[in-house]
């Protein structure tokens, strides 16, 4: 045994007795999608049999091996992307588009990056912009890290400028 300490046992899936908000919004007539990061139960486990009528990008895995295109792939189920693609930018185009075929109805929408996490891979455009701002006095030195801070921001930014758009649509 590696440890003195004996852990209790952990469930590593979301028991599918527990009703889940989207289960409950689903039957309340709602449109409910996962999109990303799941980490709750793999086969049997997955968004799908919890109440989602969408899910893409999540299964078992609480972390990816890249950031990029084709690479993901080894860890993170989600085809159609093109090469070099960002996974936080890929999640985000695939909210986008539930948000836009949801307009009709209520929706929710669970949008679960991957980022920020390990492996530290941010895009090279965004890179330099925090690499000047690095002081030699300066506790927080890592460029790579806030650039993918950046990204997710965007991200957010990107999703709530469509929910502006669908609220607008909705007010007509």
């Amino acid at each position: 045994h590696y440890s003195k300490v004996i852990p209790p046992p952990v469930k590593t899936e979301l028991p599918l007795e527990e009703v889940t908000m989207a289960e409950s919004l689903r039957n309340a007539g709602y449109r409910t999608a996962a999109i990303g990061k799941w980490h709750l139960g793999g086969e049997g486990f997955l968004p799908g049999s919890q109440g989602f009528d969408v899910a893409v990008g999540g299964d078992t895995a609480g972390s990816t091996n890249s950031f990029f295109y084709p690479e993901w792939k080894k860890k993170i189920p989600l085809e159609g992307a093109r090469h070099g693609e960002y996974l936080t930018d890929r999640l985000t185009d695939l909210a986008l588009d539930f948000i836009r075929q949801s307009a009709a109805k209520p929706f929710l929408l669970y949008l679960a990056h991957y980022a920020v996490h390990v492996p530290i891979e941010a895009k090279p455009e965004f890179i330099p912009h925090f690499e000047k701002k690095v002081r030699d006095d300066d506790l927080q030195d890592f460029p790579a890290y806030a650039a993918m801070l950046k990204s997710t921001d965007e991200s957010v930014g990107r999703v709530l400028a469509t929910l502006e758009d669908y609220e607008a649509v909705r007010d007509l």
